[in-house]
């Protein structure tokens, strides 16, 4: 398999450059073009029921921030990689270039972690008719006062399960 060439390499290298304890990466395929799956995702899973806090910017919704569940916890897109503006269903391009999402998380209220960081790739797939959708999160901890870091262990599986179930049913209801 050839290496993607991605829309915007820069948050690539930030995301996995990024220091962190854990790491979740969940997958998903659907069919549609990268960059209008992509576009689906943001408003169906991103946007979704949440309560926004700033709409971002342009088609990619930079800036977006969202009020998640726990108190005073929010996510905000920091960087979009898309296909050009002539190129809105991204089909051009959609057999060999990846759009990808990046966000972050904080504050983060109730949830021990000091750093967050999240990157959703929209892989062409079938010459581009289809996406596989890979969702990945690193994440550090707090630590304790000896150094150690703090036991995350039952949020990491509530936010993976959480994760897992936001990623299943937008694969499920794509393009209905």
């Amino acid at each position: 398999m050839s290496t993607p060439i991605y829309y915007d390499s820069k948050s690539v290298d930030a995301y996995a450059n990024f220091l962190h304890h854990h790491t979740i990466t969940l997958h998903q395929q659907v069919d549609g073009t990268p960059a209008v799956v992509l576009d689906a995702w943001i408003e169906k899973v991103f946007v979704g029921e949440h309560t926004i806090l700033d709409q971002g910017t342009g088609r990619g919704r930079v800036g977006l921030k969202r009020l998640l569940a726990v108190p005073n916890a929010h996510e905000t897109i920091l960087a979009v990689g898309l296909p050009p503006e002539d190129d809105v269903d991204g089909a051009a391009a959609s057999a060999s270039r990846v759009p990808t999402v990046l966000f972050d998380m904080g504050p983060f209220g109730i949830i021990p972690w000091s750093a967050m960081l999240s990157l959703v790739e929209f892989v062409p797939v079938d010459g581009g008719k289809k996406t596989a959708i890979k969702w990945g999160v690193k994440i550090l901890p707090m630590k304790k006062e000896d150094g150690e870091f703090v036991d995350d262990s039952q949020i990491l599986e509530r936010i993976t399960a959480l994760l897992k179930k936001e990623i299943d049913e937008f694969a499920h209801g794509y393009g209905k």
